[in-house]
């Protein structure tokens, strides 16, 4: 389950001017040393015009301004110094990305472009307008259209009976339909009571998982994901059910890097989603084989411990495979 992107809100302001001539060890100290690092390499010899706390689905991040080589770009830091955004131009973009981007734009006013890595997963984000009515698409590395934002009234009508019966009257901000090349679902963000939820329906209108706090996870699920998620970046908790028996499903981001545990009610560790470089050495032979983009790694435990499951694409068409440890077929 792709993390929603939804625009960041500000907060409060904490602007910190700084230019390639000025000390900017003095200018940046109210940032953390993370933050500090992250800007220093991101300007270079450019000029930063500015910096503002902000707040992105209640997590704290930085958003700044910087101007080098004549182009000026906004960019967003979460409080670990990771790069969560940086705005492109569509010159920029590798060549499968700007040929979906232009075979969807067609009559269609282009936007701001941004390079996006909220959960460990890059993508490309374009804001764009056709008939008066802005909206935004995801698109992979690999060209792969991910997501596209939909209105209330674009949702299958299965899908618009779940949604409004899960809203119970509250506001959507934003329904979005994220594509994998495996399946579709359709992510439905709501603003309720100081707090942004998250809901996860397949194309029946069935709400497969909702985000949730640590709070409403059951205190054993609780404990192997908090075993898990250390003091790495936490992005979201999913809580699903399933014949039964509850899942909770939590991403986060170590090293840069897309991360996610699945686990029961009981506490017991399902699959662990992890990058392909914490994967046996066979299994990266075999993936490397393919020569197929990476969609997602998912090594699994119990009874099936040992075992991983592979989601890859090539020439748009998805890619299964499932593994043992030595990296042959199960």
């Amino acid at each position: 389950m792709k993390a929603n992107l939804i625009r960041i809100v500000l907060l409060s302001l904490l602007v910190v001017p700084a230019t390639a001539a000025e000390p900017k060890g003095k200018k940046q100290a109210l940032l953390p040393s993370a933050v500090r690092q992250s800007v220093l390499a991101l300007v270079g010899d450019g000029r930063l015009n500015g910096i503002e706390s902000a707040t992105e689905n209640g997590r704290p991040v930085f958003e700044g301004e910087f101007r080098r080589d004549g182009v000026v770009r906004n960019f967003t830091l979460a409080s670990d110094g990771m790069l969560i955004s940086k705005q492109v131009f569509e010159k920029e973009l590798p060549t499968p990305v700007a040929q979906t981007l232009r075979a969807q734009l067609a009559d269609a006013q282009l936007g701001d472009l941004y390079w996006v890595n909220d959960d460990g997963d890059p993508a490309y984000f374009a804001e764009f307008t056709r008939g008066g009515v802005k909206s935004s698409l995801i698109i992979a590395p690999d060209g792969w259209l991910v997501g596209r934002q939909l209105l209330a009234a674009d949702l299958p009508a299965p899908v618009s009976a779940g949604v409004q019966k899960w809203l119970n009257g509250a506001p959507t901000t934003r329904i979005e339909q994220v594509d994998d090349g495996e399946e579709v679902t359709f992510e439905v963000t709501v603003e309720a009571n100081n707090r942004t939820r998250l809901g996860i329906f397949d194309d029946s209108g069935t709400l497969v998982a909702g985000g949730v706090t640590f709070a409403e996870v059951p205190p054993a699920a609780l404990k192997t994901i908090k075993d898990h998620l250390s003091n790495h970046r936490l992005v979201h908790i999913f809580r699903s059910e399933e014949d039964g028996v509850t899942f909770c499903e939590a991403f986060f981001v170590r090293g840069n890097l897309k991360h996610s545990v699945t686990v029961r009610a009981d506490g017991l560790l399902v699959t662990a989603q992890i990058p392909p470089g914490e994967a046996p050495e066979p299994v990266q032979k075999a993936l490397r084989a393919q020569n197929a983009f990476l969609v997602r790694l998912e090594q699994n435990f119990g009874p099936a411990e040992g075992t991983f499951d592979v989601l890859m694409r090539a020439k748009g068409k998805p890619i299964r495979l499932e593994l043992k440890s030595d990296g042959t077929p199960k």
